[in-house]
């Protein structure tokens, strides 16, 4: 029940598995938020144990204006034991109105067990049209990762071989893409923003061992406007928040014994997801330091359908 954002734009996964951080290359964030408590449910669903937003610098700049290093290149290598090699790359340019922003890292590493070398690649930006009252932004990123699966040692294998496997063959492969429309409008008080998301990726298992292959694909779809809104009355300084969460999500796995097997598949299992959510905030400063807050309120309609077949 904590949520992570990247850039506004959910990364938790509805089949429960871990949030993908290595999926964000390093160089590429400014900054990152935590909010505690079940206040950042104004950030949807699954954020009552508090939000973790990930802020990066191509979003970081909300101005009408070009950031001082809005043209600005730079690198680094990084080695280190294990045979690691890492290599950070990021580019920017731009002038008031367009700049653009492409963060990329590749990292190799054979890590301490046998068979759990990894390969890991990311590439991430952003292309940003400002207005006087506003902006329009495209954002796109994608990750490419392969790991060995060392498998686990019991009591007496980590005794005698600590760094070995008993499953030299098995390995995983993981894509990730993301595409994202995002924009915002404002004026002395009031502000809108919507991002219209896709996000899409495959996970290939194969593990040797059990003489077992598998796919799981996921396909997310969302669409997250909210207003807000600012006024005095009666001395006091009021904001409103309102805003409205939409999801689509499908997920389907497929499991064989070899790769070669997966359009006959002996386990198959998909899964669907729609949901709509609303909420609403309202904040008065009472006083230098004290404010009065009414909410959040939200409201969930969630539908899920899923089929097994073996």
């Amino acid at each position: 029940n904590t949520l992570i954002l990247l850039d506004g734009r959910r990364l938790n996964e509805n089949e429960l598995a871990s949030t993908r951080l290595s999926a964000i290359p390093l160089a590429s964030i400014e900054r990152i938020e935590i909010l505690r408590g079940s206040g950042s449910v104004l950030y949807g669903g699954g954020a009552t144990g508090g939000t973790i937003q990930i802020i990066t610098r191509a979003s970081a700049n909300t101005s009408n204006q070009a950031p001082s290093d809005a043209s600005k290149s730079s690198a680094a290598l990084v080695v280190g034991s294990l045979d690691t090699r890492e290599l950070r790359a990021s580019t920017g340019a731009g002038d008031g109105r367009v700049r653009f922003q492409v963060d990329a890292s590749a990292l190799d590493t054979a890590n301490w067990r046998d068979n759990n070398a990894l390969r890991q690649r990311n590439v991430g930006g952003e292309l940003r049209t400002l207005f006087d009252r506003g902006f329009l932004a495209l954002r796109l990123g994608a990750e490419s990762q392969q790991l060995g699966l060392p498998g686990a040692r019991s009591l007496d294998q980590f005794k005698s071989d600590p760094r070995g496997t008993s499953t030299p063959k098995d390995h995983a492969q993981r894509e990730d893409y993301r595409l994202a429309l995002a924009g915002a409008w404002r004026t002395s008080s009031l502000e809108f923003e919507a991002e219209l998301a896709h996000r899409e990726g495959r996970v290939a298992s194969d593990y040797r061992q059990f003489d077992y292959y598998s796919v799981r694909d996921r396909r997310t779809l969302s669409f997250t406007p909210r207003l807000r809104g600012t006024w005095s009355a009666g001395g006091i300084q009021h904001e409103t928040v309102f805003g409205l969460d939409t999801e689509s999500w499908r997920y389907a796995t497929r499991g064989a014994n070899s790769a070669e097997m997966l359009d006959s598949p002996w386990v198959q299992t998909s899964a669907t997801q729609q949901s709509q959510g609303l909420y609403l905030q309202h904040r008065a400063a009472l006083a230098q330091g004290l404010s009065l807050t009414a909410g959040p309120v939200s409201y969930t309609h969630l539908r899920a359908h899923e089929t097994d077949s073996y």
